[in-house]
């Protein structure tokens, strides 16, 4: 399943940059947006920027902004650096849950279970690890280049491209599994 995600996903990237330079030699032709309709009812609309402004630097345009239209404008407070803050929050989570004050003993939390604050800091609360999270899929660089190139080929009409039975048969190698635990 893997193999047919990346395969399947390199495919539809190299699609979809045939169809984005076919819609911009269609732009470029006529100056319009393409709209196609396949026989199956499938739509493709390409667009096209309207006229815009774009800010170009954020602190003029924020001054230019509280002078002239002071009622578009509030104060919010928000940390300077993002980074820092969340480099404090993973320095305390080393520490693991506050003590009860009682007994000056650590909860034992289960995976995904919260206490009511963390280091006495107002309004953090400890969360304890080891609930799933996702998956990132990182393909072979090596693999995602010649499937990227059958891809192109078969679009191409140069060669048959992908060998669909091949990639799709039910009898793939097994992945290692790779398991940590502390």
């Amino acid at each position: 399943m893997i193999r047919q995600l990346v395969a399947l996903e390199t495919l539809a990237g190299v699609m979809r940059d045939a169809l984005k330079a076919e819609a911009q030699a269609e732009h470029d032709d006529n100056g319009t947006a393409a709209s196609w309709r396949t026989t199956d009812g499938t739509l493709v609309t390409g667009s096209m920027h309207a006229d815009r402004c774009e800010v170009t630097d954020q602190d003029a345009f924020m001054a230019w902004l509280v002078e002239q239209y002071p009622q578009m404008v509030h104060t919010v407070v928000v940390p300077r650096d993002p980074k820092v803050v969340a480099a404090l929050l993973a320095d305390v989570a080393t520490s693991g849950p506050r003590p009860d004050p009682s007994t000056g003993e650590r909860p034992e939390l289960e995976p995904g279970e919260a206490t009511d604050n963390a280091a006495d800091i107002p309004g953090v609360a400890f969360v304890r690890g080891g609930t799933f999270k996702t998956i990132t899929v990182v393909p072979d660089a090596g693999a995602k280049r010649r499937l990227k190139t059958q891809a192109r080929d078969y679009l191409a009409g140069v060669a048959d491209g992908f060998d669909l039975k091949r990639l799709f048969r039910s009898d793939y190698d097994q992945y290692q599994r790779n398991y940590t635990r502390d």
